[in-house]
């Protein structure tokens, strides 16, 4: 039995005032998919993609993300099993954190996050993938 295929990209850029890079993540407008917290941005494969173009989809969905603002051509970080799925997270860095467009209905709100303050408020089972991009970014 094949386990259905998800996957997500974390935009990022560099603050200079906090000297510390921020990761652009999600709320859902619906607690019961994703719960309440912030989470990275993430979504089931369409027929006919592969993980990276299901990436960008998705963050251009649910974060307003706008291609031409990528500064760099997403990078695959690692993919996990969950119970029900697979998923694989990429990250990209942004040219400008204000160059985002509106997100769908399926997001409350967009949040800009350092490590630190995902590991204070951000979703438990994705903190894993925060913490393994911020030490690759950090090295």
């Amino acid at each position: 039995m094949s386990k259905d295929k998800k996957a997500g990209l974390i935009p990022y850029f560099f603050n200079e005032e906090k000297g510390a890079y921020e990761y652009l993540m999600m709320i859902s407008s619906n607690a019961a998919f994703g719960g309440p917290d912030p989470m990275i941005s993430k979504g089931g494969m369409d027929i006919g993609e592969d993980t990276l173009t299901t990436a960008i989809r998705e963050a251009q969905e649910e974060l307003g993300l706008k291609v031409e603002n990528l500064a760099d051509h997403p990078r695959r970080l690692t993919e996990k099993s969950y119970k029900n799925y697979r998923l694989t997270v990429y990250f990209a860095p942004v040219r400008s954190k204000h160059d985002f467009g509106e997100f769908c209905y399926e997001t409350r709100e967009t949040r800009w996050m350092t490590l630190d303050e995902f590991v204070k408020d951000g979703r438990e089972d994705h903190l894993v993938f925060i913490q393994d991009l911020d030490n690759l970014l950090t090295q």
